[in-house]
């Protein structure tokens, strides 16, 4: 697949695993007060993402390095971040 789009809103659980794709594009808790998860697991091969992480929503990205990677997280979003993802906070 050469891209994916998501929008999660209101207790949306997304896990994504074994993917091949160029871009992904996610937006997080679209409705205030709302709690939306989205898991990206090490099988994947992502590379560039666009992650907008609102409201009370988690961001998981689990044992996934991804080389473009750009995210905007509310004060109130949860992050966990494990193996190659922790990349990011050497940016």
């Amino acid at each position: 697949m050469d891209s994916l789009r998501l929008e999660l809103d209101n207790g949306v659980i997304v896990q994504l695993n074994n993917n091949a794709l160029k871009r992904l594009s996610a937006m997080a808790g679209t409705s205030p007060e709302s709690e939306s998860k989205l898991r990206i697991l090490e099988g994947n091969n992502i590379q560039q993402a666009n992650l907008d992480i609102r409201n009370r929503s988690h961001l998981a990205l689990q044992g996934i390095a991804i080389p473009e990677l750009q995210y905007n997280l509310s004060e109130q979003a949860q992050v966990e971040l494990s193996g190659d993802a922790l990349a990011v906070l050497r940016k």
